[in-house]
């Protein structure tokens, strides 16, 4: 095997969000004092990305969800049901709700769905009428201005997914991540197994204090450092 086709084999690094990332690009989308549709544009933007954050969805799913996805009988859904025609591959899957998603639903439903006219079907994100769904590439601008503006760098939908793979396999299993990103082949769900820059990261820090230097030597460095260092 060549150099070049060793190269090539190599699994690209997934790119995800840390926990305080994802919380700090929620709480800019988070304008209360933005006053009439631009409120309710805020509100839509933030209840979409937030579900791709809380979901894993795809961007051409989620932005094609319908309205009775989320809200049915006149309560939010406790189980969100990627129907097969939007569902990449056909296939449908389960994606329980949890509980901050649940939050941004009814946010959702009591300022945009509850005061808009009624139709049916209507989709779950729109712009100008619920008969049409926002475009992917809107969303898509709208999470880079956001995440330029708020973490230095362009984030993307799909590292949305990734962030809920990345956070969800660390509290189950590959098989568990499979089901919920709606993956055909466990393969392609074991990427996810792969350490990316915030999992070494984490390693260092946790490890660095024991490294070269006892507990005790460490404090002693650091009240040294922060005596020089006011």
């Amino acid at each position: 095997m060549t150099a070049q086709a060793t190269t090539n084999n190599k699994i690209a690094p997934i790119r995800t969000l840390t926990q305080m990332e994802a919380t700090t690009l929620m709480d800019v989308l988070n304008i209360e004092a933005s006053p009439g549709q631009q409120r309710k544009r805020r509100i839509r933007n933030r209840s979409l990305i937030g579900l791709m954050l809380e979901s894993g969805l795809r961007v051409w799913e989620a932005t094609h969800l319908l309205q009775s996805d989320l809200w049915f009988a006149d309560a939010v859904v406790t189980n969100l049901i990627v129907r097969p025609e939007i569902a990449k591959g056909g296939r449908s899957r389960t994606v329980p709700v949890s509980h901050t998603l649940h939050a941004l639903i009814l946010r959702m439903y009591h300022n945009i769905w509850k005061v808009d006219p009624p139709l049916f079907p209507a989709f779950a994100f729109y712009a100008a009428t619920p008969a049409i769904p926002l475009s992917c590439r809107s969303i898509q601008r709208t999470l880079s201005v956001a995440s330029t503006r708020c973490l230095g760098r362009i984030v993307t939908p799909h590292m949305l997914r990734h962030t809920f793979a990345t956070k969800t396999l660390a509290v189950s299993n590959l098989r568990v991540v499979q089901t919920l990103l709606g993956h055909a082949s466990i393969q392609t769900t074991e990427r996810y197994t792969h350490p990316n820059n915030y999992d070494l990261t984490k390693a260092i820090e946790a490890a660095s204090p024991r490294i070269g230097c006892s507990s005790h030597e460490h404090t002693t460095r650091t009240e040294a450092h922060n005596s020089s260092h006011p």
